[in-house]
Parts: C-alpha cells; sequence; structure tokens
C-alpha cells in the first residue's frame, strides 16, 4: 500500500504506474476503483508529490490492528501520516486512517506469493486529529 501511494516525482505518472507494478497484490475491482478514481481525478495528481509514512506510535505489526472477518477475509487497519506537495509548494500534511481489506486469492504463487490481495477498502478512510507536541 505504502509503496502504491508514494509518489517521488509526479503522481501524474508515478502513481498509474504503481498502480500498473502492483497489480498482482490488488483484486481486479480494486485496481478498477483506484485506476477509474486516479483517471477521474487526472488533474489532481499532476505536479504533485507524496511521501507516506507509517505512524510511528502506530507502526509494526499488532493482532489488535488485524480482524479476520472469515477464512480469506481480514481487516487491517493503519495510520499514516501524508505529505503532498504540488510543485514543490506543502499542500497536505495529515494523518490518515486507512482500513484495508484483505483477501486470499488465486493469483499466481510465483507473482504473488502469499496470495493476499488488497481488495481496497472495508469503509472509507479518514482523517485522524493529530495531536500538539508541546
Amino acid at each position: 500500500f505504502e509503496r502504491m501511494m508514494y509518489c517521488q516525482d509526479d503522481c501524474g505518472q508515478d502513481y498509474p504506474n504503481a498502480l500498473i507494478s502492483m497489480k498482482t497484490y490488488l483484486t481486479p475491482e480494486c485496481f478498477n476503483q483506484l485506476k477509474d478514481h486516479y483517471e477521474a481525478n487526472t488533474g489532481l495528481y499532476k505536479n504533485r508529490t507524496r511521501s507516506i509514512n507509517a505512524d510511528e506510535t502506530d507502526a509494526g505489526f499488532r493482532f489488535e490492528k488485524v480482524k479476520q472477518v472469515d477464512r480469506a477475509t481480514w481487516y487491517v487497519t493503519e495510520n499514516y501520516f501524508l505529505q503532498e506537495h504540488v510543485r514543490g509548494t506543502p499542500v497536505r500534511q495529515t494523518l490518515m486512517r486507512y482500513p484495508l481489506r484483505i483477501v486470499k486469492s488465486n493469483a499466481s504463487t510465483q507473482l504473488n506469493a502469499f496470495q493476499l490481495q488488497l481488495d481496497c477498502f472495508y469503509e472509507e478512510p479518514s482523517r485522524l486529529t493529530v495531536p500538539d507536541k508541546k
């Protein structure tokens, strides 16, 4: 997820390339949803860079961040700091919660060793309040 969301030079080019390179780790429905969102909002991606970093207070694996829904579905909640710039000017710095839906798939083990895919979100991602550091 981090690799797909990160845009070093220009999200207008980096993001669709990342989607394609991560396609085997996305369900077809999720791939199409993300691709359609990109295509409908292309202007928002151009000339934008994005860094995405795990929330230091919430980083790493913890059982409470994972809920097994059934034998082939898990909900994983991850918090990330997003920093975005347009032509070098900061436009967003926010803490986001991403409620990821992970599913077991029939993907080739040669392409996806664990046969797990991101099936986008089990609910809408949300902004979190960043506590003041005093």
